[in-house]
């Protein structure tokens, strides 16, 4: 998704740079690389959160696992002990 993007604002910049040296083209050209940074730092911290929140699941079934084996090895015990 970011070489496209960047794909794009070169070529949009080439092809403006293309038209002359007119000041309203330079600041349109500036403006869609600065949009461009804006929807890369938007796109990275969403996968930042994401990241996150995967972490976040995974420690919870790790969490929900212990317990489990927790459970299991108390019953084993149990049982053990009562033979």
């Amino acid at each position: 998704m970011k070489k496209i993007a960047l794909s794009l604002v070169a070529l949009s910049a080439l092809g403006l740079a293309a038209c002359g040296d007119n000041g309203a083209t330079n600041n349109a050209a500036g403006n869609t690389a600065e949009t461009e940074n804006a929807a890369n730092a938007d796109v990275n911290a969403a996968t930042t959160a994401q990241d996150v929140l995967d972490t976040m699941g995974n420690a919870a079934t790790d969490v929900g696992n212990f317990a489990e084996n927790t459970v299991d090895a108390t019953g084993d015990a149990i049982e053990n002990a009562t033979k």
